[in-house]
């Protein structure tokens, strides 16, 4: 994660788009901070559409789950922002 390469912006927020909607849907984030990776905290929005954007470095990791009558499954999706 060191070498991870963090999109720049200026934005505040991150819209969080699916094809499918999950049932369930969760963040977490991290920070290097003196060499040591530090856990953060961060917020979606009620509609759980919209991430909150930290100042800095952060690495984000969005956990999600769907379960339906014929399907179930999750994800992780990992990407690092440097929010100016």
């Amino acid at each position: 994660a060191k070498n991870m390469i963090y999109a720049e912006t200026g934005e505040e927020q991150a819209t969080l788009e699916f094809s499918l909607p999950p049932n369930h849907l969760g963040v977490e984030c991290w920070q290097y901070v003196d060499g040591k990776l530090v856990a953060g905290k961060t917020a979606l929005t009620e509609d759980g559409k919209t991430l909150e954007l930290l100042p800095g470095k952060w690495i984000y990791q969005i956990i999600t789950g769907w379960s339906g009558q014929n399907y179930s499954g999750g994800g992780r999706f990992t990407f690092g922002v440097e929010k100016e």
